[in-house]
């Protein structure tokens, strides 16, 4: 039964008829005499009535659009990695002035323009065979970065491309080429003797409390210890066998100086009556034929007056003891210990015996590694290289270890700190760069770079620990991932550092709507790697994270396209000829004749000029 309408309903449809009524009533007569068109004022009173609906109706569709617009964008709450899409959004980057080409370190090209910046205590360039860590990065800064450099190179071609490069362009360049590899493009080798560093103690004030502490690390370096840290059986052998490299060593520089090489110390533990010749003489027990006894005079030596009584008579105090604990044990009955001790000491110090390349190389310095930080008047920078060949890396090994010993230590204690000096560390996986561990945490205190070149984590890790790919992963401030990458580890912490970035996914639920009769669906906001594991091994782009800006996608050409380094670079014997390809980029603000560069060029040789006058200057005195 449907329901009747109440009086009040009624009172009020009632009133709005008389209403109505009385309205039309009172307009009838205007409309009839005054000549008013009807349809017109029809057509308006429709429109009044009918446009403010459809205003809101269209003002809250329009807002209900914004709104589903709104619900398709990600918050970000799920992640917000991604890469750059300008070199503006980069900071900390180098730009060219007037007066300075902004010369620096080389990082691929972003949007066709060159990356440069301000180079780091510490960089990482991983990529594995064949993805190009020499053609397009390596090479390309080795031009770009200005100052002195050290160069370790154990493939041989880049010691040939660039040794001949720095000396056209009138650098001074020294190559330390132990197994004479391509001789005849880096011509003759330089020497360097180990025993320099420990020399340097005696004639430096106060140094000679340096003395005991470089002879023994230098004894570490020549017998390590073990992979298990010296732990087990034979350390005690391991212990007396340096003490002896030790004593034969300190022993040749005592009496030849300058003149002492590790070879010399080898040949003393080889002879037995030699060796405990020189313990007597240490210890004052060479009997003479007058029946007297000798020793060796250390208090004449002509370095004393460098050092002060007291260090000099607690180092001959230091010196006799060891000659008398080596003297006492080669006059026990039972030698068969002293044997072992003797044994692996000579063992250990058989690749530098006087037959050997590394003796050659070894028997004087015919160049210093603290030549890098001091200051010359000409300006001109010094670059050493060392280098070899795989071939020979195990019989050199010592060789290397210990230049690279000796090398850090003149660094170090060269009293210029603020001289900047470059480290290029390529394939140090294949051969342990000593104290790289260390060295990563402190050479920025010393104003020394590293651009360290690994093919992989793995390999890295393999090498140097696990605690030493932390400490690399935490010191590199810039890291460059070249392309090809496939080692299982790389790519994992490329995809996580990547991280994560947000998506708004549709999501269907298979039922229609009842009065649109449309799909329902609703949008969830996920989460998505930037780039998988997948995506980061087949990219052609190299992946920069560089300091704490956003990655970036980088385009590395080789050097071969870029002008005017392609043109620079000598040959690699491996061609025989220019590396050469079609010019790609070209780097404008290296063009010799590039009005900057000229100012630049024009500046920096006044300031020469000037220095160098106010050297020759004669003083009021004179």
């Amino acid at each position: 039964m449907a329901a009747q309408p109440t009086r009040s309903e009624r009172t009020k449809a009632a009133l709005k008829v008389a209403l109505l009524g009385t309205v039309i009533w009172q307009a009838i007569p205007p409309f009839y005499y005054g000549g008013v068109n009807v349809i017109d004022w029809a057509a308006i009173g429709c429109a009044v009535y009918a446009v403010p609906p459809l205003l809101t109706h269209a003002l809250i569709n329009l807002a209900d659009m914004f709104d589903r617009l709104d619900a398709k964008i990600a918050t970000g709450l799920k992640g917000t990695g991604g890469f750059v899409k300008s070199i503006h959004e980069l900071h900390g980057l180098l730009k060219p002035t007037l007066f300075d080409p902004a010369h620096g370190s080389y990082w691929g090209m972003l949007c066709g323009k060159a990356i440069f910046t301000e180079l780091p205590a510490v960089s990482l360039i991983v990529g594995t065979t064949g993805s190009g860590k020499d053609s397009t990065h390596q090479d390309i800064n080795l031009f770009s970065v200005t100052g002195n450099k050290v160069v370790w190179d154990f493939k041989g071609d880049t010691a040939c491309k660039f040794a001949v490069a720095f000396r056209r362009m009138k650098k001074i360049v020294n190559v330390l080429n132990a197994d004479d590899e391509h001789e005849g493009i880096l011509g003759e080798s330089a020497t360097y003797n180990h025993n320099d560093i420990i020399n340097d103690n005696f004639t430096r004030d106060g140094g000679i409390l340096d003395v005991h502490a470089d002879l023994t690390e230098q004894a570490f370096t020549i017998y390590p210890e073990p992979d298990s840290n010296g732990e087990g059986d034979g350390n005690f052998f391991r212990l007396w066998s340096r003490a002896l490299i030790l004593f034969s060593n300190v022993t040749g520089i005592l009496i030849t100086g300058k003149n002492a090489t590790l070879a010399d110390a080898l040949a003393m533990l080889q002879d037995r009556e030699s060796l405990l010749h020189h313990a007597k003489y240490a210890c004052g027990r060479l009997e003479q034929e007058d029946g007297s006894t000798a020793q060796l005079p250390i208090h004449e030596s002509p370095w004393v007056e460098h050092q002060s009584d007291e260090d000099v008579a607690n180092f001959a105090k230091y010196y006799a003891m060891l000659g008398t604990s080596i003297a006492d044990k080669m006059k026990q009955d039972d030698q068969r210990q002293f044997d072992s001790f003797l044994s692996g000491a000579v063992g250990e110090m058989s690749d530098l015996n006087v037959a050997t390349r590394a003796h050659k190389k070894s028997k004087v310095s015919s160049f210093r590694f603290f030549e890098l930080k001091d200051e010359r008047q000409d300006g001109r920078d010094v670059i050493d290289i060392i280098t070899g060949s795989e071939t020979r890396k195990y019989a050199l090994k010592k060789f290397y270890e210990l230049t690279n010993s000796a090398m850090l230590k003149e660094l170090i204690r060269h009293p210029n700190k603020h001289k900047k000096v470059t480290f290029y560390l390529n394939e140090i996986t294949n051969f342990k760069f000593k104290e790289l561990v260390s060295l990563m945490t402190w050479c920025r205190a010393y104003n020394v770079n590293l651009i360290i070149y690994i093919q992989s984590l793995d390999a890295f890790e393999k090498a140097y620990g696990k605690h030493g790919l932390k400490v690399l992963m935490s010191e590199a401030e810039i890291k460059l991932f070249l392309p090809k990458q496939r080692e299982p580890e790389t790519l994992k912490y490329l995809k996580n550092t990547l991280g994560d970035t947000s998506y708004m996914n549709l999501s269907h639920s298979g039922k229609r709507q009842i009065n649109t009769k449309m799909e329902s669906f609703r949008y969830s906001e996920e989460s998505w790697p930037v780039m998988t594991e997948d995506e980061i091994r087949r990219t052609e782009f190299g992946i920069l994270l560089l300091g704490n800006n956003r990655p970036a996608l980088v385009e590395l050409p080789s050097i071969a396209e870029v002008m005017p380094f392609r043109n620079w670079q000598g040959v690699s014997p491996f061609y025989g000829k220019k590396y050469l390809k079609r010019v790609k980029y070209r780097i404008w603000r290296y063009y010799p004749w590039m009005p900057n560069v000229l100012i630049a060029r024009g500046i920096a040789a006044l300031k020469r000029a000037h220095q160098t006058s106010k050297n020759k200057r004669p003083s009021c005195q004179d």
